[in-house]
């Protein structure tokens, strides 16, 4: 499985470089007509779902499925981290995940839902996550009965998800808003309009990296474009308020910006032992610094992707290419150590710019 999975993930969308939209994602869920979700379905339902489903999913011609039991441990921690999939997901039985060798879109059979359908794009694409996921629904539609009501739409394993059956997330990443104590009040814009907001994943606290995920609500029955634009109009507020919070910082006291970013800096080239969550703090500032002109030779989609690069099963994988005894589970203090070897590689070329 590790090349397969390896393939799929080199052709995620690379971070944007630019702007507080990071990445965004949109998921379908969809029941198939008949048969209870699982949860409720007996062994042999469960597994007439998995056939059923691992047919449409071969005959559409453009998936790889991939049995996560079968899988190394390495393989299941990474698609973890890289929210392919949850962890109960991923330890369960003969759990299928079909991965599209077209476009950064994968599926998932009896996860909650018989089936779920997301799709990854860069930035705040909402957009290009919506087509690629209709796309696929659309086409496995045609070998696939889904449960649909004329009253209630589609019938999903959870009420709160009737209707569409959508949801869709951007991460944003707000570092001069975070550095203003003002991270709270922008968001609020996105809680008033109905959103959620969560912290990404962190060790020690609520959030890490300054990076937040906007998310639809659950129980919107509405249709589709409604809910994408409702969720890309809040990103396109707070990006406008984390623009704002970095002209004033610039502006103002562009010595503390300076400070921050030549700090990380030089975390970044010459520490050697680093935790996640200074990892990820590092990188954040990085980023800041190559937006606001401080560091040359490095770019924001560097630091973006960094994020998920810093992770344990990431780490792991680094040193299994390097062909390290370690890959298998090398001690706490041998993971800070490769994190902070990450860190270095990727400041290598990049220098700050001095002022005068």
């Amino acid at each position: 499985m590790s090349g397969i999975l390896d393939g799929f993930l080199s052709r995620l969308p690379v971070p944007a470089d630019e702007g507080a939209a990071v990445s965004c994602r949109v998921l379908l869920r969809r029941g198939l007509s008949g048969f209870p979700f699982p949860g409720r379905a007996d062994e042999e339902r469960t597994k007439r779902v998995d056939a059923i489903s691992e047919t449409a999913l071969g005959a559409a011609g453009r998936f790889d499925l991939l049995r996560l039991s079968e899988a190394g441990n390495l393989d299941r921690r990474m698609a973890v981290e890289r929210d392919l999939v949850p962890q109960s997901y991923a330890v369960q039985g003969s759990n299928i995940l079909a991965l599209d060798r077209e476009s950064p879109l994968w599926c998932t059979v009896n996860e909650i839902d018989h089936l779920r359908i997301r799709a990854e794009a860069s930035g705040g694409n909402l957009a290009e996550a919506y087509r690629r996921v209709s796309q696929v629904d659309g086409l496995l539609g045609e070998s696939l009965d889904y449960a649909f009501s004329p009253d209630a739409g589609y019938i999903c394993a959870e009420i709160a998800d009737w209707g569409t059956g959508l949801s869709a997330s951007v991460t944003l990443h707000l570092p001069a808003l975070a550095m203003a104590g003002l991270v709270d009040r922008a968001l609020r814009t996105a809680l008033d309009s109905g959103l959620s907001v969560r912290g990404f994943w962190s060790d020690e606290s609520a959030s890490s990296g300054a990076l937040y995920e906007l998310e639809t609500p659950r129980g919107l029955w509405t249709d589709e474009e409604s809910i994408l634009v409702r969720l890309g109009d809040a990103v396109d507020r707070i990006s406008a308020y984390e623009k704002g919070a970095r002209e004033e910082l610039l502006a103002h006291d562009p010595e503390a910006v300076r400070d921050t970013v030549f700090r990380a800096f030089g975390t970044a080239r010459y520490a050697r032992r680093v935790g996640y969550d200074e990892g990820a703090e590092t990188l954040s500032r990085l980023r800041l610094g190559a937006r606001t002109g401080m560091i040359s030779g490095f770019s924001g989609a560097q630091a973006a992707g960094g994020f998920y690069g810093l992770r344990n099963a990431h780490l792991l994988k680094y040193l299994a290419n390097e062909g390290s005894s370690d890959a298998e589970g090398p001690e706490p203090v041998r993971i800070e150590e490769v994190r902070a070897r990450v860190l270095r590689s990727l400041v290598a070329r990049a220098s700050l710019v001095e002022v005068s």
